[in-house]
């Protein structure tokens, strides 16, 4: 009959130490939402971040601690979405009221595309 006799994992001791012991340094904090309505949508650019509400869709260039108004929607209107074109960096904006919008200027202006429609 053998006896084993159990020995303590070293190798997980760093992966301990990295997990429990050392203090998290990053946290999350709450931003401002634009006009303190629901946030839709956020989408982030190199410096430009775009935020979609049920109102509009909103610009800041201070890493969202303001927001101005890049585009407005009807109140309450819903089924409204951003999307960035990879291959020009062209922004999309959907809107189930409004139609087809696009931006190439990281959305300080908006130029609406005849030809799409919902519905």
């Amino acid at each position: 009959m053998h006896i084993r006799f159990l020995r303590p994992a070293w190798g997980l001791l760093p992966l301990f130490i990295l997990f429990f012991l050392i203090p998290v340094t990053a946290q999350w904090a709450p931003l401002p939402s634009p006009g303190g309505e629901e946030v839709h949508q956020v989408l982030a650019l190199d410096t430009v971040w775009l935020c979609v509400t049920e109102s509009g869709v909103y610009r800041s260039t201070d890493d969202a601690l303001s927001w101005v108004a890049s585009f407005a929607f009807d109140p309450n209107s819903y089924g409204n979405s951003l999307v960035r074109q990879s291959s020009n960096n062209a922004l999309w904006l959907l809107s189930e009221e409004k139609g087809v919008y696009r931006s190439t200027d990281a959305g300080l202006t908006w130029q609406a595309q005849p030809g799409y429609a919902f519905g």
